[in-house]
């Protein structure tokens, strides 16, 4: 009979029904998008703790480059250049 393993060649495991397969792919698709999100999630609270470290290192930057321009000025006038 076709579709059927020959006499003495059993299957050694159950045939598994195309409606198990597919839930077994939608179900690992799930978890995967699952975790995707979740760590999508991670990634935009760190981008976004990262963009106001950033915001306030550059305005510390800007702050000491302003310091540092008086100091020279300072120590040029001070000097009689």
């Amino acid at each position: 009979m076709p579709g059927q393993p020959p006499p003495g060649h059993e299957p050694t495991e159950p045939a598994q029904q195309p409606g198990q397969d597919i839930k077994a792919v939608l179900g690992s698709l799930t978890r995967q998008i699952s975790r995707l999100e979740s760590d999508n999630d991670r990634l935009r609270r760190d981008n976004d703790r990262l963009r106001a470290q950033v915001k306030r290192l550059r305005s510390q930057v800007q702050a000491l480059g302003g310091q540092v321009a008086r100091h020279v000025g300072e120590l040029l006038a001070s000097t009689g250049d």
